[in-house]
């Protein structure tokens, strides 16, 4: 099926102007309304966390969506914010379903390693999931199979240049009766090599728990990024926590954690920097929620980053964020800097072009992909809204043949503060030639508007 962009004339107030940009075809390739898995293990009907169901269709939403474009491979992260869950991170083959609209989904990189305490058996986690420490993976004497035990994935990361996977589980069950921790958080890296559980059999490529000292609440770990400064394994993770109002980073050639607070990381944090604002009402109260890695040079990125209540766009450099010296920073330090006011919708995923230096905006509250060349002022003249359909956002991936996907979703009730009142959903993913989307628009790196 295809679209058309349409852009309404929205009023969007006094802060920001609508742009009016050429039609391009936009392919809805996916759709889902419910997700099924393949091949489950055991019944849908069969009993987990005392009397719910293995399988609830109305539990199935993901936030975070990668795609490996060499391996054809689409990549969901499902957080266990409600029952009937059967992987909290799953995955499906586009070689195998050519012609399917609505492919089913399978567990990474099978459904037992998705299984948590108290399922078919799983009594508890082996002994090393409970420690706080860097991970150095495989070994003869802890078999890695025994260790592949997800809780709660919110969000994952590819790695184009090294082919990798990664992904943050909060290591706790987000349950509509309250919250179950059933161990520290854990940020996971896994190479890539095929799209089969038979080429997903080997050890993790990465595992390091996440310490008690850098994070107060691992439910509010938000979209982050990958900063590969080296070779694969010399890298950095900046880590979002929306609920703490913190960037945690961990250092791979460092082997060590550490964060970093601002007054920009807070609930409406541009509301200092804009004379005579008026503040929209936000329930939601989120922190710095998305981080997303700019371009480079002599080693170092900008670094962009948005609070989920916030209408503005931020900006620091991995300079700053990998100097552990740092830490914690200051509440007004000069390296933590407001861009501008962004669009009147909050809860912003952002992804980053380096082709065309143009950010892309996907939003948790809102139907809309926005997007913004670095190189202009962000102000209501450059802010271009591409897209907009259904009700809500969830996530977006960029692929070697400049292919944007973006992952859009309406519901009966808002998926991110009422996801117990779900009971019916339609989730929608798209894709269009990212070049073709701008062209003409003040994204368009050619643009002289």
């Amino acid at each position: 099926m295809k679209g058309l962009v349409v852009v309404l004339p929205l009023v969007l107030g006094a802060f920001f102007c609508f742009q009016v940009i050429q039609s391009v075809h936009v392919d809805t390739v996916y759709s889902w309304s419910p997700f099924v898995f393949e091949n489950l293990p055991h019944k849908e009907q069969a009993l987990v966390d005392g009397h719910h169901q293995y399988y609830n269709s109305c539990s199935i939403l993901p936030y975070g969506l990668s795609y490996n474009r060499p391996k054809e491979c689409i990549f969901f992260a499902i957080p266990r914010r409600a029952h009937g869950i059967p992987a909290t991170v799953a995955f499906f083959n586009r070689n195998q379903y050519p012609h399917d609209k609505s492919p089913p989904l399978c567990g990474f990189p099978t459904y037992v390693h998705n299984y948590v305490p108290g399922w078919f058996g799983v009594n508890d986690l082996p002994a090393d999931d409970y420690k706080y420490s860097i991970y150095p993976g495989y070994t003869k004497t802890t078999p890695y199979r025994k260790s592949h035990h997800f809780v709660s994935v919110v969000y994952t990361v590819k790695s184009a240049d090294c082919v990798r996977l990664y992904f943050v589980d909060t290591g706790t069950l987000e349950y509509p009766e309250g919250n179950i921790c059933v161990r520290p958080p854990i940020l996971w890296g896994f190479s890539i090599e095929g799209c089969s559980e038979h080429e997903f059999d080997k050890p993790p490529a990465f595992k390091v728990s996440v310490p008690e000292n850098v994070y107060k609440d691992p439910t509010g770990f938000g979209a982050f990024d990958v900063d590969t400064y080296g070779n694969c394994e010399e890298f950095a993770i900046y880590l979002p926590n929306y609920k703490d109002n913190k960037i945690v980073v961990y250092d791979n050639v460092k082997k060590s954690f550490w964060y970093f607070q601002h007054k920009t990381f807070n609930p409406l944090a541009e509301a200092g920097y804009l004379n005579g604002y008026n503040a929209p009402h936000d329930h939601l109260n989120l922190g710095v929620l998305s981080v997303i890695v700019g371009p480079e040079q002599k080693g170092y990125c900008d670094v962009y980053y948005a609070p989920g209540s916030s209408c503005g766009l931020f900006k620091t450099s991995s300079v700053a964020l990998r100097d552990y010296s740092q830490a914690p920073g200051s509440p007004t330090s000069p390296a933590f800097n407001f861009l501008g006011y962004r669009s009147p919708d909050h809860g912003s995923m952002l992804l980053y072009d380096s082709k065309t230096n143009v950010i892309f905006s996907d939003y948790w509250l809102s139907n809309s992909l926005t997007c913004w060349n670095i190189n202009k002022p962000l102000d209501e003249h450059h802010v271009v809204t591409l897209y907009n359909d259904l009700k809500y956002g969830a996530d977006l991936s960029l692929d070697p043949d400049r292919n944007l996907w973006f992952l859009l979703l309406a519901t009966n009730a808002n998926p991110i503060s009422e996801r117990h009142c779900v009971h019916e959903y339609l989730y929608q993913l798209y894709k269009v030639n990212v070049d073709q989307l701008i062209h003409g628009t003040a994204c368009d790196p050619h643009y002289h508007g």
